[in-house]
């Protein structure tokens, strides 16, 4: 096949990549958090629930160590994998100062929690709550609700028609 349209093909699932991720990263005027359309869909009718999903938010949106940090742990939750300082630090490259700064924010906002490993005292697991694992299900939602609207299915299988 000619490279112009492998090419062409990928150029245009990328595009679709990244405009479905604006979406939902896109911290201002972000549809989801300000349009009460979604309220009954993705919060289940709970105006309070949206408002704490704003506020999570705003402060992950205020900068890139809140933003990576908050990312890192609930994938962590979800991948399984122990969470605690160290390999927060040794993976985001962040200070072990500006990584406590998150997660001490986290655990007075309600969205982590710390609990010693029982495996190894001398860790402490940095977990999501369980408004924090809300909060990641609703923007999971609003990002299947996007994909959806999208035409990333078709671009999906025409990179995979040319690369199987």
């Amino acid at each position: 096949m000619d490279q112009t349209v492998k090419d062409k093909v990928l150029t245009q699932y990328a595009s679709t990549v990244a405009q479905l991720e604006i979406g939902p990263i896109n911290y201002t005027n972000n549809d989801i958090l300000t349009n009460d359309k979604h309220i009954p869909t993705l919060y289940g009718g709970d105006i309070k629930l949206r408002d704490k999903h704003k506020r999570l938010v705003n402060y992950m949106g205020s900068t890139m160590v809140r933003f990576v940090i908050s990312r890192t742990i609930i994938s962590d939750y979800y991948a399984k994998n122990l969470c605690i300082l160290s390999s927060l630090e040794q993976r985001t490259c962040f200070t072990r100062n500006a990584i406590s700064q998150v997660i001490k924010t986290s655990v007075a906002e309600g969205w982590v929690f710390k609990k010693v490993n029982p495996m190894n005292n001398k860790e402490t697991l940095i977990l999501p709550t369980s408004i924090r694992i809300k909060l990641w299900e609703v923007y999971a939602l609003a990002r299947f609700f996007a994909h959806d609207k999208s035409d990333i299915q078709k671009s999906h299988n025409l990179l995979k028609a040319l690369h199987l």
